[in-house]
Protein backbone atom coordinates (compact mmCIF):
# COMPACT_ATOMS: atom_id res chain seq x y z
CA UNK A 1 0.00 0.00 0.00
CA UNK A 2 1.50 3.30 -1.11
CA UNK A 3 0.92 6.70 0.38
CA UNK A 4 1.89 10.34 -0.16
CA UNK A 5 4.56 11.77 2.11
CA UNK A 6 4.08 15.20 3.60
CA UNK A 7 6.82 17.78 3.09
CA UNK A 8 7.84 17.44 6.73
CA UNK A 9 8.09 13.65 6.40
CA UNK A 10 10.33 14.07 3.34
CA UNK A 11 12.59 16.43 5.26
CA UNK A 12 12.78 14.06 8.22
CA UNK A 13 13.65 11.00 6.10
CA UNK A 14 16.36 12.90 4.24
CA UNK A 15 17.81 14.29 7.46
CA UNK A 16 17.89 11.12 9.58
CA UNK A 17 18.46 8.45 6.93
CA UNK A 18 22.22 8.16 7.54
CA UNK A 19 22.25 9.22 11.19
CA UNK A 20 19.58 7.12 12.86
CA UNK A 21 21.32 7.45 16.23
CA UNK A 22 21.62 11.26 16.11
CA UNK A 23 20.10 13.11 19.10
CA UNK A 24 16.59 14.36 18.45
CA UNK A 25 17.62 17.84 19.62
CA UNK A 26 20.33 18.16 16.95
CA UNK A 27 18.12 16.95 14.10
CA UNK A 28 15.24 19.15 15.25
CA UNK A 29 17.56 22.17 15.33
CA UNK A 30 18.82 21.38 11.82
CA UNK A 31 15.27 21.11 10.50
CA UNK A 32 14.01 24.06 12.56
CA UNK A 33 11.31 21.74 13.84
CA UNK A 34 9.89 21.28 17.34
CA UNK A 35 11.18 18.23 19.24
CA UNK A 36 7.78 16.65 19.74
CA UNK A 37 6.86 17.16 16.07
CA UNK A 38 10.04 15.45 14.90
CA UNK A 39 9.61 12.59 17.37
CA UNK A 40 5.97 12.07 16.31
CA UNK A 41 6.86 11.98 12.60
CA UNK A 42 9.84 9.69 13.16
CA UNK A 43 7.89 7.20 15.28
CA UNK A 44 5.15 7.13 12.66
CA UNK A 45 7.56 6.39 9.82
CA UNK A 46 9.18 3.62 11.85
CA UNK A 47 5.89 2.06 12.89
CA UNK A 48 4.81 1.97 9.22
CA UNK A 49 8.13 0.29 8.32
CA UNK A 50 8.99 3.10 5.91
CA UNK A 51 12.12 3.60 8.01
CA UNK A 52 13.86 0.46 9.31
CA UNK A 53 16.99 0.92 11.47
CA UNK A 54 20.17 -1.05 10.80
CA UNK A 55 23.81 -0.77 11.88
CA UNK A 56 26.19 0.57 9.24
CA UNK A 57 29.11 -1.84 9.47
CA UNK A 58 32.40 -1.67 7.58
CA UNK A 59 33.26 -5.38 7.56
CA UNK A 60 36.43 -4.96 5.44
CA UNK A 61 38.77 -4.15 8.40
CA UNK A 62 37.53 -7.42 9.94
CA UNK A 63 38.86 -9.38 6.96
CA UNK A 64 35.52 -9.89 5.17
CA UNK A 65 34.46 -8.99 1.64
CA UNK A 66 31.17 -8.88 -0.23
CA UNK A 67 30.74 -11.12 -3.26
CA UNK A 68 27.63 -10.51 -5.36
CA UNK A 69 25.86 -13.04 -7.55
CA UNK A 70 23.17 -12.04 -10.04
CA UNK A 71 21.35 -15.07 -11.41
CA UNK A 72 18.30 -16.55 -13.08
CA UNK A 73 17.00 -19.87 -11.82
CA UNK A 74 14.75 -22.64 -13.04
CA UNK A 75 12.65 -24.42 -10.41
CA UNK A 76 10.73 -27.64 -10.97
CA UNK A 77 8.05 -26.53 -8.49
CA UNK A 78 6.84 -23.23 -7.02
CA UNK A 79 7.42 -24.66 -3.56
CA UNK A 80 11.11 -25.08 -4.44
CA UNK A 81 11.39 -21.36 -5.23
CA UNK A 82 9.84 -20.46 -1.88
CA UNK A 83 12.18 -22.89 -0.10
CA UNK A 84 15.18 -21.36 -1.89
CA UNK A 85 14.24 -17.83 -0.80
CA UNK A 86 13.65 -18.93 2.78
CA UNK A 87 16.98 -20.76 2.84
CA UNK A 88 18.86 -17.61 1.77
CA UNK A 89 16.93 -15.42 4.21
CA UNK A 90 18.02 -17.68 7.07
CA UNK A 91 21.59 -18.19 5.87
CA UNK A 92 24.25 -16.59 8.12
CA UNK A 93 26.37 -15.96 5.00
CA UNK A 94 23.88 -13.91 2.94
CA UNK A 95 23.95 -10.18 3.66
CA UNK A 96 21.29 -9.12 1.16
CA UNK A 97 18.77 -10.63 -1.22
CA UNK A 98 16.70 -8.89 -3.90
CA UNK A 99 14.25 -9.88 -6.61
CA UNK A 100 14.90 -8.16 -9.94
CA UNK A 101 13.86 -8.15 -13.59
CA UNK A 102 15.64 -8.09 -16.92
CA UNK A 103 18.44 -10.58 -17.47
CA UNK A 104 18.23 -11.93 -13.90
CA UNK A 105 15.72 -12.92 -11.25
CA UNK A 106 17.79 -12.55 -8.08
CA UNK A 107 20.68 -10.56 -6.68
CA UNK A 108 22.50 -12.22 -3.77
CA UNK A 109 25.19 -10.71 -1.55
CA UNK A 110 27.60 -13.15 0.13
CA UNK A 111 29.75 -11.98 3.03
CA UNK A 112 32.90 -14.11 3.23
CA UNK A 113 36.61 -13.97 3.93
CA UNK A 114 37.64 -15.22 0.47
CA UNK A 115 36.17 -16.36 -2.88
CA UNK A 116 36.84 -20.01 -2.00
CA UNK A 117 34.32 -19.75 0.81
CA UNK A 118 31.75 -18.30 -1.59
CA UNK A 119 32.37 -21.11 -4.07
CA UNK A 120 31.76 -23.60 -1.29
CA UNK A 121 28.52 -21.84 -0.32
CA UNK A 122 27.26 -21.92 -3.92
CA UNK A 123 28.15 -25.61 -4.12
CA UNK A 124 26.10 -26.19 -0.97
CA UNK A 125 23.14 -24.38 -2.51
CA UNK A 126 23.40 -26.48 -5.69
CA UNK A 127 23.67 -29.68 -3.67
CA UNK A 128 20.48 -28.76 -1.80
CA UNK A 129 18.35 -27.48 -4.70
CA UNK A 130 19.82 -29.22 -7.75
CA UNK A 131 20.49 -27.84 -11.25
CA UNK A 132 18.63 -24.55 -10.81
CA UNK A 133 21.11 -21.96 -12.17
CA UNK A 134 20.47 -20.86 -15.76
CA UNK A 135 22.26 -17.48 -15.90
CA UNK A 136 24.98 -16.19 -13.56
CA UNK A 137 27.18 -13.10 -13.18
CA UNK A 138 29.60 -12.78 -10.29
CA UNK A 139 31.71 -9.90 -8.94
CA UNK A 140 33.60 -8.83 -5.82
CA UNK A 141 32.38 -5.55 -4.30
CA UNK A 142 35.54 -3.55 -3.53
CA UNK A 143 33.88 -0.52 -1.89
CA UNK A 144 30.50 1.14 -1.83
CA UNK A 145 28.76 4.32 -0.74
CA UNK A 146 25.18 5.07 0.22
CA UNK A 147 23.89 8.61 -0.34
CA UNK A 148 21.25 10.63 1.44
CA UNK A 149 18.02 10.78 -0.58
CA UNK A 150 18.47 14.24 -2.01
CA UNK A 151 15.29 13.99 -4.08
CA UNK A 152 13.32 14.24 -0.82
CA UNK A 153 15.14 17.35 0.37
CA UNK A 154 17.98 19.30 -1.21
CA UNK A 155 19.03 20.71 2.16
CA UNK A 156 22.33 19.11 3.30
CA UNK A 157 22.28 17.02 6.47
CA UNK A 158 25.03 16.41 9.01
CA UNK A 159 25.70 13.07 7.27
CA UNK A 160 25.28 13.00 3.50
CA UNK A 161 27.02 9.71 2.71
CA UNK A 162 28.42 6.59 4.37
CA UNK A 163 30.84 4.11 2.89
CA UNK A 164 32.25 0.59 3.23
CA UNK A 165 35.73 -0.34 2.04
CA UNK A 166 39.41 -0.85 2.84
CA UNK A 167 40.95 1.13 5.69
CA UNK A 168 44.57 1.72 6.67
CA UNK A 169 44.42 -0.71 9.57
CA UNK A 170 42.81 -4.06 10.25
CA UNK A 171 40.61 -4.47 13.29
CA UNK A 172 41.39 -7.49 15.45
CA UNK A 173 37.85 -8.51 16.34
CA UNK A 174 37.32 -11.50 18.59
CA UNK A 175 34.29 -13.75 18.99
CA UNK A 176 32.53 -11.28 21.27
CA UNK A 177 32.92 -8.41 18.80
CA UNK A 178 31.55 -10.54 15.95
CA UNK A 179 28.69 -11.77 18.10
CA UNK A 180 27.75 -8.17 18.92
CA UNK A 181 27.84 -7.14 15.24
CA UNK A 182 25.63 -10.09 14.30
CA UNK A 183 23.17 -9.25 17.07
CA UNK A 184 23.05 -5.60 15.95
CA UNK A 185 22.32 -6.76 12.39
CA UNK A 186 19.57 -9.17 13.43
CA UNK A 187 18.00 -7.10 16.23
CA UNK A 188 18.64 -3.41 15.43
CA UNK A 189 15.47 -2.32 17.22
CA UNK A 190 16.61 -3.57 20.65
CA UNK A 191 17.93 -1.26 23.36
CA UNK A 192 21.44 -1.82 24.69
CA UNK A 193 20.06 -3.53 27.80
CA UNK A 194 17.85 -5.82 25.71
CA UNK A 195 20.70 -6.60 23.32
CA UNK A 196 23.07 -7.45 26.18
CA UNK A 197 20.51 -9.90 27.60
CA UNK A 198 19.88 -11.35 24.13
CA UNK A 199 23.50 -12.34 23.59
CA UNK A 200 24.37 -13.02 27.23
CA UNK A 201 27.03 -10.40 27.90
CA UNK A 202 27.11 -7.71 30.61
CA UNK A 203 25.81 -4.34 29.45
CA UNK A 204 29.12 -2.76 30.49
CA UNK A 205 30.96 -5.18 28.19
CA UNK A 206 28.58 -4.38 25.34
CA UNK A 207 29.11 -0.64 25.81
CA UNK A 208 32.90 -1.05 25.97
CA UNK A 209 33.02 -3.22 22.85
CA UNK A 210 30.73 -0.90 20.88
CA UNK A 211 33.02 2.02 21.72
CA UNK A 212 35.99 0.05 20.39
CA UNK A 213 34.14 -0.91 17.20
CA UNK A 214 33.18 2.72 16.63
CA UNK A 215 36.72 3.97 17.26
CA UNK A 216 38.03 1.31 14.90
CA UNK A 217 35.66 2.58 12.14
CA UNK A 218 33.97 -0.82 11.96
CA UNK A 219 30.64 0.33 13.38
CA UNK A 220 30.16 3.64 11.61
CA UNK A 221 26.85 4.35 13.26
CA UNK A 222 23.22 3.50 12.60
CA UNK A 223 21.22 4.28 9.48
CA UNK A 224 17.72 3.68 8.18
CA UNK A 225 16.78 1.43 5.31
CA UNK A 226 14.08 3.33 3.42
CA UNK A 227 11.18 1.44 1.83
CA UNK A 228 10.77 3.94 -0.99
CA UNK A 229 8.22 1.76 -2.78
CA UNK A 230 5.80 2.73 0.01
CA UNK A 231 5.76 6.29 -1.34
CA UNK A 232 5.54 5.23 -4.98
CA UNK A 233 9.18 5.33 -6.02
CA UNK A 234 10.43 2.88 -8.67
CA UNK A 235 13.78 1.29 -7.86
CA UNK A 236 16.43 0.13 -10.34
CA UNK A 237 19.97 -1.18 -10.40
CA UNK A 238 22.37 -0.04 -13.13
CA UNK A 239 25.36 -2.23 -13.96
CA UNK A 240 28.21 -0.54 -15.83
CA UNK A 241 31.28 -2.03 -17.45
CA UNK A 242 34.12 0.38 -18.26
CA UNK A 243 36.73 0.66 -20.97
CA UNK A 244 38.81 2.97 -18.76
CA UNK A 245 39.44 1.63 -15.24
CA UNK A 246 41.70 4.47 -14.12
CA UNK A 247 41.12 6.20 -10.81
CA UNK A 248 40.23 9.43 -12.63
CA UNK A 249 37.44 7.76 -14.64
CA UNK A 250 35.93 6.02 -11.63
CA UNK A 251 36.18 9.24 -9.59
CA UNK A 252 34.34 11.17 -12.31
CA UNK A 253 31.51 8.62 -12.28
CA UNK A 254 31.39 8.78 -8.49
CA UNK A 255 31.17 12.58 -8.60
CA UNK A 256 28.27 12.34 -11.05
CA UNK A 257 26.48 9.79 -8.85
CA UNK A 258 27.01 11.73 -5.62
CA UNK A 259 25.42 14.85 -7.14
CA UNK A 260 22.51 13.17 -8.92
CA UNK A 261 19.39 13.28 -6.68
CA UNK A 262 18.04 9.98 -8.06
CA UNK A 263 21.14 7.87 -7.38
CA UNK A 264 21.11 6.50 -3.82
CA UNK A 265 24.20 4.27 -3.85
CA UNK A 266 27.41 3.74 -5.79
CA UNK A 267 29.53 0.56 -5.73
CA UNK A 268 32.85 -0.36 -7.31
CA UNK A 269 33.45 -3.98 -8.35
CA UNK A 270 36.03 -6.38 -9.71
CA UNK A 271 34.50 -9.03 -11.93
CA UNK A 272 31.62 -9.24 -14.39
CA UNK A 273 30.88 -5.50 -14.02
CA UNK A 274 32.77 -2.50 -12.66
CA UNK A 275 30.17 -0.09 -11.25
CA UNK A 276 26.71 -0.54 -9.77
CA UNK A 277 24.29 2.28 -9.02
CA UNK A 278 20.96 2.13 -7.23
CA UNK A 279 18.40 4.54 -8.67
CA UNK A 280 14.99 5.65 -7.33
CA UNK A 281 12.59 7.54 -9.60
CA UNK A 282 8.89 8.36 -9.78
CA UNK A 283 8.54 7.96 -13.55
CA UNK A 284 10.09 4.80 -15.05
CA UNK A 285 11.08 6.82 -18.11
CA UNK A 286 13.36 8.86 -15.85
CA UNK A 287 15.74 5.94 -15.28
CA UNK A 288 16.23 5.47 -19.01
CA UNK A 289 16.85 9.20 -19.48
CA UNK A 290 19.42 8.90 -16.70
CA UNK A 291 21.01 5.89 -18.42
CA UNK A 292 21.19 7.81 -21.69
CA UNK A 293 22.72 10.79 -19.94
CA UNK A 294 25.36 8.53 -18.37
CA UNK A 295 26.21 7.07 -21.78
CA UNK A 296 26.40 10.53 -23.35
CA UNK A 297 28.38 12.09 -20.48
CA UNK A 298 30.91 9.25 -20.28
CA UNK A 299 31.22 8.30 -23.91
CA UNK A 300 34.50 6.47 -24.37
CA UNK A 301 34.57 5.36 -20.72
CA UNK A 302 31.43 3.20 -20.52
CA UNK A 303 31.46 0.05 -22.64
CA UNK A 304 28.12 -1.43 -21.54
CA UNK A 305 25.30 -0.22 -19.30
CA UNK A 306 22.36 -2.37 -18.22
CA UNK A 307 19.26 -1.34 -16.26
CA UNK A 308 17.43 -3.83 -14.02
CA UNK A 309 14.14 -3.09 -12.24
CA UNK A 310 14.19 -4.05 -8.57
CA UNK A 311 10.95 -5.71 -7.53
CA UNK A 312 11.55 -6.82 -3.96
CA UNK A 313 14.15 -6.41 -1.22
CA UNK A 314 13.94 -9.57 0.85
CA UNK A 315 16.92 -9.31 3.18
CA UNK A 316 19.36 -6.74 4.54
CA UNK A 317 21.82 -7.91 7.20
CA UNK A 318 25.14 -6.00 7.24
CA UNK A 319 26.86 -8.71 9.32
CA UNK A 320 24.45 -11.61 8.88
CA UNK A 321 25.69 -14.41 11.09
CA UNK A 322 28.35 -15.54 13.51
CA UNK A 323 28.32 -18.66 15.63
CA UNK A 324 29.99 -17.86 18.96
CA UNK A 325 32.45 -20.14 20.70
CA UNK A 326 31.93 -18.30 24.02
CA UNK A 327 31.10 -20.66 26.87
CA UNK A 328 31.37 -18.67 30.08
CA UNK A 329 30.34 -15.10 30.79
CA UNK A 330 33.35 -14.58 33.06
CA UNK A 331 35.63 -15.20 30.07
CA UNK A 332 34.26 -12.06 28.38
CA UNK A 333 36.09 -8.84 29.13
Amino acid sequence: MTRVLSEKEKQVISAVQLQADAPIAKVAADLKMKHHTLRYILEGLKSEKILIPYPFINYVPLGFNEYDLYCSLSFAKDTQRAAFIQYLKQSPHISWLIGIGGDYQFGIGFLAEDPYSVSSLIETISAKFGAIFTTKSFANCIRWWVFRRKYLSAKPARVNELWVGPTEQKYNADDTDKLILTALSNYPELSMAQLARKIGVPETTLSFRLKGLRNGKVLQGFAYSVDSARFNMRVYRIHISLTDLSHRSIASLFDYASRCPWITSFSQYAGAWDINMRVEVVDPDEVFRLAQNLNDSFRGIISTLKVFPLFEEMKLAPFPGFQPTIKKKRDIV
